[in-house]
């Protein structure tokens, strides 16, 4: 967390504050399964968009912080070791995807983030942080048709807890949990259309 001192004036009032940098991590070990693996190759790719991509909330009232959460490059991490966990074959490649496809995949997905939403208590530091994320995940074949897009949108959220800035220790894992939701929703989908080939 680095602090950096903001001074508004307000009719004679000055308000300081923090900046919270927060970036959720996730491990490989965490996908660790033991069952075989789907037969199907899939390339996921990851855009620049998508790697730099972060959201910013602001918590006047019980913390007088600014989280910035930085979410581009866990999310390339969860999509990836998931895919992993499920299919014989994952290949991840950054930008955006080219066709016909350069290799013999059977999938082609490229997720986007589309919104973010976040908040925090607005009595006492006990109520809901929460933040909501939405995604466009593209699925395509190896020439570019498109198989599916989802238009999605999941949400994690945590009680709050007394203490100073509450929201550096509770964003993590609340936006891990809505990533969570979104990369599952998406693979759901992806084995449901191997299912029908």
């Amino acid at each position: 967390m680095r602090c950096m001192i903001t001074v508004v004036s307000l009719a004679g009032i000055f308000l300081t504050g923090c900046t919270a940098v927060i970036r959720p991590t996730v491990s490989r070990s965490e996908f660790l399964i033991d069952e075989a693996k789907i037969p199907a190759s899939v390339a996921f790719h990851a855009t620049d968009k998508l790697k730099n991509y972060s959201g910013e909330h602001f918590d006047w009232w019980c913390d007088a912080t600014k989280y910035k959460m930085e979410l581009g490059p866990v999310t390339i991490d969860w999509f990836n070791y998931a895919l992993e966990s499920k299919f014989s074959n994952v290949f991840l490649a950054y930008g955006a995807p080219t066709f016909p496809y350069t290799r013999d995949v059977d999938f082609v997905v490229t997720p986007e983030f589309t919104s973010f939403k976040s908040g925090g208590p607005v009595v006492v530091k006990l109520e809901k942080y929460w933040v909501e994320l939405g995604m466009n995940v593209t699925i395509q074949d190896r020439n570019g048709q498109i198989l599916e897009t989802l238009q999605l949108k999941e949400k994690g959220a945590r009680a709050g807890t007394i203490g100073v800035n509450p929201g550096v220790h509770l964003y993590p894992e609340i936006c891990r949990l809505a990533i969570k939701s979104l990369v599952n929703k998406t693979i759901d989908k992806i084995v449901a259309l191997n299912d029908k080939r």
